[in-house]
Protein backbone atom coordinates (compact mmCIF):
# COMPACT_ATOMS: atom_id res chain seq x y z
CA UNK A 1 0.00 0.00 0.00
CA UNK A 2 1.16 3.69 -0.95
CA UNK A 3 0.80 6.28 2.20
CA UNK A 4 1.21 9.59 1.13
CA UNK A 5 1.29 12.14 4.03
CA UNK A 6 1.40 16.00 3.41
CA UNK A 7 1.49 18.31 6.44
CA UNK A 8 1.84 21.92 6.23
CA UNK A 9 1.16 25.15 8.09
CA UNK A 10 0.84 27.35 4.19
CA UNK A 11 -2.16 29.20 4.44
CA UNK A 12 -2.45 29.13 0.44
CA UNK A 13 -2.16 25.45 1.20
CA UNK A 14 -4.42 25.24 4.52
CA UNK A 15 -6.69 27.92 3.98
CA UNK A 16 -8.06 29.12 7.26
CA UNK A 17 -6.30 26.72 9.57
CA UNK A 18 -3.25 26.56 11.42
CA UNK A 19 -2.17 23.23 10.18
CA UNK A 20 -2.98 21.20 7.75
CA UNK A 21 -2.02 17.67 6.88
CA UNK A 22 -3.15 15.10 4.30
CA UNK A 23 -2.76 11.45 4.22
CA UNK A 24 -3.39 9.42 1.06
CA UNK A 25 -3.62 5.56 0.39
CA UNK A 26 -4.59 2.93 -2.29
CA UNK A 27 -8.05 1.26 -1.37
CA UNK A 28 -8.82 -0.17 -4.79
CA UNK A 29 -12.04 -0.59 -3.21
CA UNK A 30 -12.77 3.36 -2.17
CA UNK A 31 -15.84 3.51 -4.13
CA UNK A 32 -17.74 0.15 -2.65
CA UNK A 33 -18.23 2.48 0.72
CA UNK A 34 -19.64 5.57 1.24
CA UNK A 35 -17.33 8.17 2.79
CA UNK A 36 -19.27 8.32 6.41
CA UNK A 37 -18.65 4.55 6.05
CA UNK A 38 -14.88 4.39 5.95
CA UNK A 39 -14.57 7.35 8.59
CA UNK A 40 -16.18 4.75 10.25
CA UNK A 41 -13.78 2.31 9.48
CA UNK A 42 -10.93 4.36 10.06
CA UNK A 43 -11.93 5.92 13.46
CA UNK A 44 -14.16 3.29 15.02
CA UNK A 45 -12.41 0.04 13.49
CA UNK A 46 -9.14 1.14 16.00
CA UNK A 47 -8.47 -1.27 18.31
CA UNK A 48 -10.65 -0.66 22.37
CA UNK A 49 -7.12 0.31 24.29
CA UNK A 50 -6.54 3.13 21.11
CA UNK A 51 -9.99 4.27 20.90
CA UNK A 52 -10.45 4.54 24.61
CA UNK A 53 -7.38 6.89 24.22
CA UNK A 54 -8.67 9.02 21.76
CA UNK A 55 -11.72 9.73 23.08
CA UNK A 56 -9.89 10.53 26.48
CA UNK A 57 -7.56 12.81 25.13
CA UNK A 58 -9.99 14.43 23.07
CA UNK A 59 -12.75 15.01 25.80
CA UNK A 60 -10.34 15.62 28.49
CA UNK A 61 -6.88 16.75 27.07
CA UNK A 62 -8.57 18.65 24.16
CA UNK A 63 -11.70 19.71 25.27
CA UNK A 64 -13.98 18.29 22.66
CA UNK A 65 -17.84 17.58 23.77
CA UNK A 66 -18.00 14.37 22.28
CA UNK A 67 -21.20 13.62 21.32
CA UNK A 68 -22.82 9.85 21.39
CA UNK A 69 -25.54 9.80 18.18
CA UNK A 70 -25.13 10.67 14.94
CA UNK A 71 -21.39 10.46 15.23
CA UNK A 72 -18.39 8.78 14.27
CA UNK A 73 -16.23 7.92 17.73
CA UNK A 74 -18.19 11.00 19.09
CA UNK A 75 -16.91 13.03 16.30
CA UNK A 76 -20.59 14.66 14.70
CA UNK A 77 -20.87 14.28 11.00
CA UNK A 78 -21.07 18.09 9.72
CA UNK A 79 -21.06 17.68 6.08
CA UNK A 80 -21.72 15.09 3.65
CA UNK A 81 -21.12 15.18 -0.02
CA UNK A 82 -20.92 12.54 -3.09
CA UNK A 83 -17.33 11.32 -2.44
CA UNK A 84 -16.41 12.97 1.10
CA UNK A 85 -17.54 13.44 4.48
CA UNK A 86 -16.58 16.12 7.29
CA UNK A 87 -16.51 15.79 11.21
CA UNK A 88 -15.97 18.58 13.23
CA UNK A 89 -15.32 19.51 16.73
CA UNK A 90 -14.79 22.90 18.82
CA UNK A 91 -13.13 23.84 21.91
CA UNK A 92 -11.66 26.49 23.79
CA UNK A 93 -8.00 24.81 22.32
CA UNK A 94 -8.94 23.96 18.83
CA UNK A 95 -11.81 24.28 15.82
CA UNK A 96 -10.45 20.81 14.38
CA UNK A 97 -12.33 18.99 10.69
CA UNK A 98 -11.56 15.63 9.02
CA UNK A 99 -12.11 15.30 5.95
CA UNK A 100 -12.62 11.67 4.06
CA UNK A 101 -12.62 11.51 0.46
CA UNK A 102 -13.18 8.42 -2.03
CA UNK A 103 -12.09 8.30 -5.20
CA UNK A 104 -11.61 5.40 -8.07
CA UNK A 105 -8.62 3.95 -5.95
CA UNK A 106 -7.91 6.21 -3.27
CA UNK A 107 -8.74 6.97 0.30
CA UNK A 108 -8.09 10.48 1.55
CA UNK A 109 -7.89 11.62 5.03
CA UNK A 110 -7.31 15.76 5.88
CA UNK A 111 -7.09 16.82 8.64
CA UNK A 112 -7.46 20.50 9.55
CA UNK A 113 -6.78 22.11 13.02
CA UNK A 114 -7.38 26.01 13.99
CA UNK A 115 -6.11 27.53 16.76
CA UNK A 116 -8.18 29.45 19.45
CA UNK A 117 -5.85 30.15 22.32
CA UNK A 118 -2.38 31.67 23.12
CA UNK A 119 -1.43 27.94 24.06
CA UNK A 120 -3.19 25.92 21.11
CA UNK A 121 0.41 25.59 19.31
CA UNK A 122 1.97 24.26 22.82
CA UNK A 123 -0.80 21.92 23.27
CA UNK A 124 -0.65 20.79 19.27
CA UNK A 125 3.23 20.47 19.48
CA UNK A 126 2.48 17.61 21.67
CA UNK A 127 -0.72 15.98 20.51
CA UNK A 128 0.22 16.76 16.66
CA UNK A 129 3.05 14.02 16.94
CA UNK A 130 0.23 11.32 18.51
CA UNK A 131 -2.29 12.19 15.40
CA UNK A 132 0.42 11.98 13.01
CA UNK A 133 1.05 8.10 13.99
CA UNK A 134 -2.12 6.68 14.30
CA UNK A 135 -3.74 8.60 11.34
CA UNK A 136 -1.76 6.93 8.69
CA UNK A 137 -1.80 3.92 10.28
CA UNK A 138 -5.63 3.52 10.97
CA UNK A 139 -6.00 4.95 7.03
CA UNK A 140 -3.71 2.14 5.51
CA UNK A 141 -5.56 -0.83 8.33
CA UNK A 142 -8.77 0.14 6.90
CA UNK A 143 -7.76 0.08 3.74
CA UNK A 144 -6.40 -3.39 4.07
Amino acid sequence: MDLVTVATRDPVVAGSADYTDVFTAVALDALSRSPQDWARLVLEGASLPMRVFLRVGWRWGLGFPLTGTDSILGWPVVAELPGQVTLAQQSWLFGVALLMCTTDGELSWTTSVTYRSRISPVVWGMVGPIHRRFAPRALRRAAC
